[in-house]
């Protein structure tokens, strides 16, 4: 791009861009950036205007037409609160510089803006993390739907489904957004890292619209400009289904659900489901055969991804060698062909002989040995399996079983 200015930089500032508070350099330097920048100019299209109802979702947007202008008015009440504050600090303190100014209003606005629209009954979020920060208590327990617009995401929810679920939902949502604002930028990021140039690291680009307003089964696509995923009761399985969506298979084998898996057990510290190492302790627990060859491979308590990810090995070590039949979790012995959201062949190679452990474990040794861009690039469909790593299936499961039982050996 022309100018010096970062995303951050830019984002960061567009709230004194939209009031015209800046100096005539930077506010031109801004102008450029946004129209050199397709994400930076989305989030100042979604300052200036309304975003666009699109056809398809008439059904969905219909159902929140009474609450649009209390949304845009959060908006806005917003964005002036923190232009007034960071104006008047900016005299107060003699500030030097209009990033200063912005770093400062962006500081004051941590806090996401709640409002309730009580005709409509819905609960109105506007900001970016921090969520744990908001004091929802004051909120009627009569709301019934919410409304989350997020820079990472935006979410819709019934929260007459969410009581069905949680006890008491209006004390759990901060801490549900704050996780799924957290894992979506951690997937974003790592993908973006590790397999830069890849169709994934493309993919990750895109904004993500949420929705839970539906028991029926999960769903999910990807557009031209963002990713649609119904999250329906698998609501806490957020970054499994952000990575499907991604992918967006014809067909969900095996190689998807564990690529989706290992995000949210192995690699990503803000998810729900990484494994309990607590249990895994020198005097071993006949529900986990598997503790004592970690332990010997060097695993501890500590919830490390090193960690979790050497469960999985070990766990998958236990299933070549003693099969699938044991009382263990759904992860360690239910074949992967066996998952709701599996829909591929049964006969397809690792649907039946594989469980969501020994997925994770194949695909975590394919990316030690080859690299995180390939096991992507396979994933994603943008090459066959040879075509990715230069070698079969069969030799690759070969190398892996080989590579376990050298490292669980006794």
């Amino acid at each position: 791009m022309s100018n010096h200015l970062s995303c951050d930089n830019v984002q960061n500032l567009l709230p004194l861009y939209v009031e015209g508070l800046l100096t005539e350099e930077t506010w031109e330097e801004v102008r450029e950036h946004l129209a050199e920048c397709p994400a930076c100019s989305r989030i100042h299209k979604q300052m200036s205007v309304p975003e666009p109802v699109l056809e398809e979702e008439a059904p969905r947007v219909d159902y929140f037409k009474k609450v649009r202008n209390s949304r845009i008015k959060a908006i806005l009440t917003a964005l002036v609160s923190v232009v007034l504050i960071a104006a008047a600090l900016l005299v107060a303190f003699k500030l030097k510089s209009d990033r200063e100014a912005a770093e400062l209003a962006r500081s004051l606005a941590e806090t996401p803006v709640v409002s309730y629209d009580e005709a409509a009954r819905v609960l109105v979020i506007t900001g970016t993390g921090n969520y744990d920060q908001s004091d929802l208590t004051g909120t009627p327990n009569n709301a019934a739907s919410l409304e989350v617009q997020d820079d990472n995401f935006h979410l819709t929810a019934d929260l007459h489904l969410l009581r069905t679920w949680e006890a008491a939902p209006l004390e759990m949502l901060p801490d549900y957004l704050e996780r799924a604002d957290r894992s979506l930028a951690f997937l974003r990021s790592y993908l973006v890292e590790h397999a830069p140039g890849t169709k994934a690291a493309e993919q990750a680009e895109k904004y993500v619209e949420l929705s839970i307003c539906s028991l029926h089964s999960a769903s999910w696509r990807s557009e031209e400009n963002r990713i649609v995923i119904e999250l329906a009761h698998y609501y806490r399985h957020i970054d499994v289904l952000y990575a499907l969506a991604m992918m967006n298979p014809g067909k969900v084998e095996w190689q998807h659900l564990a690529y989706a898996w290992n995000f949210s057990i192995c690699l990503d510290e803000n998810g729900w489901f990484r494994s309990n190492l607590n249990e895994l302790d020198t005097e071993v627990s006949p529900q986990i055969p598997y503790a004592e060859a970690y332990l010997r491979a060097g695993g501890t308590k500590e919830p490390t991804a090193e960690n979790v990810r050497l469960s999985s090995d070990a766990v998958a070590w236990y299933n070549l060698t003693n099969g699938m039949d044991w009382d263990g979790a759904a992860t360690e012995i239910m074949p992967i062909c066996d998952w709701d959201l599996y829909t591929g062949s049964k006969n397809a190679p690792g649907a039946k002989d594989m469980s969501l452990c020994m997925g994770i474990s194949l695909l975590n040794y394919l990316s030690d040995r080859y690299g995180f861009d390939k096991v992507s690039v396979w994933c994603f469909g943008e090459r066959s399996f040879e075509e990715a790593f230069g070698v079969d299936y069969e030799t690759a499961r070969a190398d892996w079983a080989h590579w376990l039982e050298e490292t669980f050996q006794e």
